[in-house]
């Protein structure tokens, strides 16, 4: 959840990839509340290919993304993860 909050954030920051990763982060939500109900994580072929498309996405970001960017949302990042209450099993 944590990269997937970050990764969303560059995407924003440098205008490319936001449908890529929203819908991952979508996904994620998802596989978050999945794991609430049922205490298990699993994907459907359809959801792992998301996945795949989602992490491509996130090292062409990595790769194009420049250092103040990188730095300001990492610090973004960490305070906003800081704010989340995770469920505790």
């Amino acid at each position: 959840m944590a990269s997937v909050l970050t990764w969303s954030r560059v995407a924003q920051a440098c205008r490319t990839g936001e449908d890529e990763i929203d819908a991952v982060a979508r996904l994620a939500v998802d596989v978050a509340q999945r794991y609430e109900g049922t205490g298990q994580i699993m994907f459907s072929d359809e959801e792992e290919e998301l996945v795949r498309q989602g992490a491509t996405v996130m090292d062409l970001l990595a790769q194009t993304v420049d250092l103040h960017t990188a730095e300001s949302v990492a610090q973004w990042s960490r305070a906003a993860i800081a704010k989340l209450r995770m469920p505790r099993h």
